[in-house]
């Protein structure tokens, strides 16, 4: 590979290119589907870029690990500093609970370069946040480059020491087309699609139409192509193309948070404003750096030391005591308050988060009326869903005598041994959860209530015949039988705090939660057919009408999150419900 002069204005060109993809599928532009593979056009560009600058260092004898380190903290790390400080004070009067630590930590992760295994992890887990509210979800792409960073110059530098000398330096060459292609795979990897398989084959396409690009640009530099590339608005936006990056999820990432559309005003005003900001930090602050002649212990102590005890001092504040008084309004604290501190598995944690075996019999999971001869004549079984409606629950146990022991426990519906060993045989935690609980059913007849996240398990064909064999299998063993039907899913989990952003109507489409519960009426139907004398209770009757669903009820937030609802929003249902249609525990109701 020859030497060629180190500018080429087609290759800013090609970043603007990868930019303006990015920022037009973010801000959900019509007809732009596919803006996602802007990302790894950048992973191309930084490729070649790298290596062609190390190569010339090689062949100068200039190349120092310490210097090449102290460039790319000196030209990545200020931005990132100063974006995401100005992110953390644009949402701190808006973000509340999970999403404000999950920042926090993210934030650090971004930092050190680690924020793709970050997200991967969280994104991964039962309770993942919201993709859309993540204000610094975009960084996984800018740790994978620093990952790239950390394995790329080591490499090619053993592999051009060990081919010195020797005919076309095959063994860089072969190192170098190697494992450029699989960084760049790997990198796609981490992206995630509702559509296309991709990456895959598809990933190749962007990739190598990119690569294609810059090889023409060595050996043709005044093609058609470079020429429209190298278009001064193009060359402009390829220069501050960093930190258009860096400046335009963070404020739709807020807007996705806040429910606020984004409308084509929205989007010509973020616009705008992401270049003007990108502009401003490309002048005074990635400029005012990246050429300094720092050394690598100075610039790592400036942007990666000092910071990270600031952001880790920050997240543990955020951790241990996060004081909503001087950044959220007094009237939405008491809204937060019902929202973030109601949460059933934790006011009710003995019931829900003990021991899987010995799951707890004392008075803390007992509800109702007190059982006649020490032991509940009742039950509530199921999942998260099931606890959540405990509320709910305990309103219509008012004036009956029904004993509930509540059992639940996450992810973990009942399922009779047999059962369970099928659909659960990858959770021996599981099987022998409902092995236990299945024990204690066969010692007495009993009611028993149960509950669970319905509409997720019953996607499945084999859930659909799971759970009325279930409920068969209570029939069998003497059991009364009622079913807690689930509440409206949400939209996403922004929706639980619509009070707390000031929206005029928190409700959700009617007609869209009856598309979500087809699975369930298909399950309701078959189980209907076959056990006619099974009592099913829907707390959505006092929610729904023809057109709407609310979330709020009498001035009162009832969800916690998309499908969960908080402990006072499910006891104002369950007093709605009395009114309304009066007790189905006491009348013929089923």
């Amino acid at each position: 590979m020859k030497a060629k002069p180190s500018y080429r204005a087609d290759i800013e060109g090609l970043r603007a290119l990868a930019v303006i993809l990015v920022i037009l599928y973010h801000y959900q532009v019509p007809g732009i589907s596919g803006g996602f593979i802007g990302v790894d056009v950048f992973f191309v560009i930084s490729g070649f870029v790298i290596t062609q600058l190390l190569e010339r260092a090689f062949q100068k004898d200039t190349f120092r690990f310490r210097d090449f380190y102290a460039r790319r903290i000196r030209r990545l790390v200020p931005v990132f500093l100063l974006v995401s400080t100005a992110t953390f004070l644009m949402i701190s009067p808006f973000y509340i609970g999970d999403a404000y630590y999950i920042f926090a930590k993210s934030w650090l992760a971004s930092l050190i370069g680690l924020s793709n295994l970050y997200y991967f992890n969280e994104l991964s887990q039962y309770f993942a946040p919201e993709t859309l509210s993540l204000s610094l979800l975009h960084t996984w792409s800018l740790a994978v480059e620093e990952q790239f960073y950390l394995l790329w110059p080591a490499s090619l530098y053993l592999a051009y020491r060990f081919g010195k000398g020797r005919t076309a330096h095959w063994p860089f060459r072969i190192t170098l087309v190697a494992t450029f292609v699989l960084s760049v795979y790997m990198a796609s990897a981490l992206l995630i699609t509702k559509h296309d398989h991709f990456p895959g084959y598809n990933a190749l396409w962007p990739t190598l139409g990119t690569a294609m690009v810059i090889y023409a640009g060595l050996h043709q530099p005044a093609t058609f192509t470079a020429r429209l590339l190298s278009l001064p608005v193009m060359v402009f936006l390829g220069g501050i193309s960093y930190s258009l990056y860096l400046w335009h999820w963070p404020p739709v990432a807020l807007m996705h948070y806040q429910l606020i559309e984004l409308t084509w005003l929205n989007r010509l005003l973020l616009i705008a404003g992401v270049v003007a900001l990108s502009w401003f930090s490309f002048r005074f602050v990635e400029n005012r750096y990246r050429h300094r002649d720092w050394s690598f212990t100075k610039s790592f102590l400036i942007f990666i030391l000092a910071p990270l005890i600031v952001i880790w001092a920050i997240q543990s504040t955020i951790r241990i005591a996060d004081d909503t008084s001087f950044r959220i309004p007094e009237e939405r604290r008491e809204l937060y308050k019902i929202i973030a501190n109601n949460n059933p598995a934790d006011l009710y944690k003995r019931c829900f988060k003990g021991k899987p075996v010995e799951f707890n019999q004392s008075d803390a999971c007992l509800f109702g009326a007190k059982p006649a001869d020490g032991q509940p004549n009742s039950m509530l079984i199921g999942d998260s869903h099931a606890i959540a409606q405990i509320g709910f629950i305990e309103q219509l146990l008012k004036g009956t005598d029904y004993s509930v022991l509540m059992v639940t426990r996450a992810s973990t519906p009942f399922l009779p041994p047999a059962i369970a060993e099928k659909a659960q045989a990858s959770d021996p935690t599981k099987v022998a959860r409902n092995q236990a609980l299945s024990d204690y059913l066969s010692q007495r007849p009993m009611t028993v209530f149960i509950g669970a996240w319905w509409s997720a398990y019953l996607k499945s064909e084999h859930y659909q015949r799971y759970f009325v064999d279930t409920i068969g299998w209570l029939k069998a063993h003497g059991h009364t039988v009622i079913v807690m039907e689930d509440v409206p899913e949400l939209p996403s989990s922004s929706y639980a705090e619509c009070l707390l952003k000031n929206m005029d109507d928190c409700s959700i489409s009617a007609e869209d939660v009856k598309k979500s519960l087809a699975n369930f009426y298909r399950f309701k139907q078959n189980a209907q057919q076959r056990y006619p004398d099974v009592q099913w209770i829907n707390p959505r009757k006092v929610l729904c009408d023809a057109t709407r669903c609310q979330t709020v009820l009498n001035g009162i937030p009832l969800y916690r999150d998309e499908s969960h609802l908080n402990n006072v929003g499910g006891i104002e249902i369950g007093q709605e419900y009395l009114k309304r249609f009066g007790n189905p525990l006491t009348s013929s109701e089923k």
